[in-house]
């Protein structure tokens, strides 16, 4: 199996980890979205510690770990579309009309264990938004907070879904 030992990351000597760097050339994928595509349910994906454009879409069972929260950064919209397990992963999307960090439309368990999401859109803004009809949304730790001239909510739901926070700040 893989050997992952990348400046400040974890050895994992497991069959069903992935592992995502576009520095580190012992990595599994350069993208999180190869990663997931190639990934089986129940699947581990680990993030290295960088920033990324990558829009990516959690249409899978698996369960995403970034190095560290502040470090593993998204500049696009995360969605889940799949049971997932997010863990230390954040969001920052700005400077655009309509800003959304987390967009879940699964209608199963989502968990969000110490992410963050800071939006600032000019007309919306929304850390997280949870349009599902039915549905179990976790929010575990971490921070949430939506700015911007119009209507900012840092969680949004429609459809029905249960929202939990727990040990979460919103601001």
């Amino acid at each position: 199996g893989l050997k992952w030992t990348a400046a400040g990351g974890w050895p994992f000597d497991i069959a069903n980890v992935r592992t995502v760097s576009t520095t580190d050339a012992n990595a599994n994928h350069a993208t999180v979205t190869a990663a997931i595509a190639a990934a089986s349910v129940g699947d581990l994906i680990l993030l290295d510690f960088e920033s990324s454009a990558e829009a990516v879409t959690v249409n899978k069972a698996v369960t995403l770990i970034g190095l560290a929260r502040s470090g593993t950064i998204f500049t696009s919209t995360m969605t889940v579309t799949a049971a997932a397990t997010l863990v230390n992963i954040k969001v920052s999307k700005t400077g655009v009309s309509a800003a959304v960090g987390f967009a879940i439309t699964a209608s199963a368990v989502v968990e969000l264990h110490n992410c963050e999401a800071v939006t600032n859109g000019s007309v919306t803004s929304r850390a997280i938004e949870v349009i599902s009809v039915g549905g179990t949304i976790r929010v575990y730790g971490g921070y949430y907070e939506a700015q911007g001239a119009g209507t900012s909510l840092e969680v949004f739901t429609s459809g029905g879904a249960s929202v939990t926070l727990l040990n979460t700040p919103v601001l």
